[in-house]
């Protein structure tokens, strides 16, 4: 709508320059990793259970994006390729194997 009106784009919002991973990867490092290290704080089992699969998560997100597989479309081919081979070799490989990391490569890790 916002296009046949010629206003802004919002972002996030444009199908035209959809980049998925980055949205996830900001999401989470701008929203949910906060709310989950305030909660551990509380309840340090967040830091098993929630902030570990946060993590595997974002780096899932950081691999498609050092791929270049931005678009919704291009992450579903990937995944059922994926799933193909994966049935297909019986193996699954590791995100870390495909280069991707946990961490916030633009923050310095605190030692939390």
């Amino acid at each position: 709508e916002e296009r046949r009106l010629n206003f802004p784009r919002s972002p996030f919002m444009d199908r035209d320059n959809e980049n998925l991973p980055r949205m996830q990867i900001a999401f989470i490092d701008a929203i949910v990793m906060p709310v989950f290290k305030l909660l551990e704080e509380f309840l340090p089992l967040v830091k098993d259970q929630c902030i570990k699969s946060l993590q595997l998560n974002r780096a899932f997100w950081n691999s498609l994006a050092s791929k270049g597989v931005i678009k919704s479309v291009d992450i579903t081919a990937y995944l059922e390729r994926e799933v193909a081979l994966i049935t297909a070799t019986g193996t699954i490989t590791s995100a870390s194997e495909n280069g991707a990391t946990g961490a916030n490569e633009d923050e310095e890790d605190d030692g939390n």
